[in-house]
Formats: structure tokens, sequence, C-alpha cells
């Protein structure tokens, strides 16, 4: 679950669900629990509400943070 404000000023949720080959080693992109920014309260609750322990939690890097707000992306017309 990535939420585009981490990127641009504007915030829109998304799912990304990431099939795998069965056999294809994961090396150093898991990890044992879930972690925020990308795996909310919500999408963890539902993960063991679901009780599937199949589940994959991907070990991904925070951004550094979005330096641009959206008044920076406005063009202004000069008289």
């Amino acid at each position: 679950m990535i939420d585009a404000e981490l990127f641009i000023p504007k915030s829109r949720p998304r799912a990304f669900i990431i099939a795998v080959k069965e056999g294809v080693t994961l090396d150093g992109l898991i990890q044992a629990v879930p972690s925020e920014p990308f795996n909310p309260r919500g999408l963890v609750r539902t993960a063991f509400t679901v009780g599937d322990d199949e589940w994959v939690w991907r070990s991904l890097p925070v951004p550094s943070g979005r330096t641009a707000l959206f008044s920076d992306l406005c063009e202004r017309d000069e008289p």
C-alpha cells in the first residue's frame, strides 16, 4: 500500500499486489513483520484477520520525502 503523497503533493492511496513465481529468491527484499508507511494498520489488520500466513512483507526503502509543494508546480502568468 503506497500513498502518492510520499512523492507528490496529492494523497491517493494505492494497493499493489505483486505475484512472484514459486522458487524465486527474494533475499533482501522481504521482512518478517509489516512496517509503515507501506503497510498501514488497516492492511495489516486485514491480513491478520484473514489468517493467511503466506503474506510476504516487502522491505522497501522509505522515500526521503517530497520537497515540492503544489504551489511550486503551478505556473504563474506574469503581466
